[in-house]
């Protein structure tokens, strides 16, 4: 399992003007504007992990590598091809590090049904909840929706993990 994150974000800024404020469109990011963000992030992050001592207190090149060890490490574990293809060049996409950003979706003003479905699925819970249960150890369980390879049902995780 990988961290992931989504966000609506507006593709202009708000001025205020008599009687409310307006939105002023602003041109789509340039690729170097879209992984200059994601280094930024991906900075971030790691430090934040850091310092809450789910990374060792190393240079950034060290986490980044303990990070994504780690990483690497379950996805092997969890899946028969546990390697992927690199992702295909896209516009406004960027792959820094193990993190990576896709902003090249774009909703017209007037596509609600179009903006509902991305609002909806950022606002859905991590997890499903009715495949959460506890464990007899203790530990939270979370029952997959499809047995692993090696016939794993449940993922079991403490507090901290989960």
């Amino acid at each position: 399992m990988r961290p992931h994150c989504d966000s609506l974000v507006p593709d202009g800024v708000f001025v205020p003007e008599e009687g409310g404020v307006r939105i002023e469109p602003l041109p789509p990011p340039r690729k170097g504007e879209v992984e200059r963000l994601l280094r930024g992030v991906s900075h971030r992050v790691l430090r934040l992990l850091e310092k809450r001592g789910a990374l060792p207190a190393q240079g950034p090149e060290d986490a980044r590598q303990t990070y994504q060890a780690h990483s690497l490490k379950q996805r092997l574990s969890w899946t028969e091809v546990g390697v992927r293809p690199p992702p295909r060049k896209q516009p406004r996409c960027a792959l820094v590090e193990g993190f990576s950003l896709h902003a090249n979706r774009h909703l017209h003003a007037n596509d609600r049904k179009g903006l509902e479905r991305p609002g909806r699925y950022g606002a859905r819970g991590a997890l499903a909840l009715e495949r959460l249960s506890r464990a007899e150890d203790g530990r939270s369980a979370w029952r997959m929706k499809r047995p692993l390879p090696d016939g794993t049902t449940h993922l079991r995780f403490t507090g901290l993990e989960l």
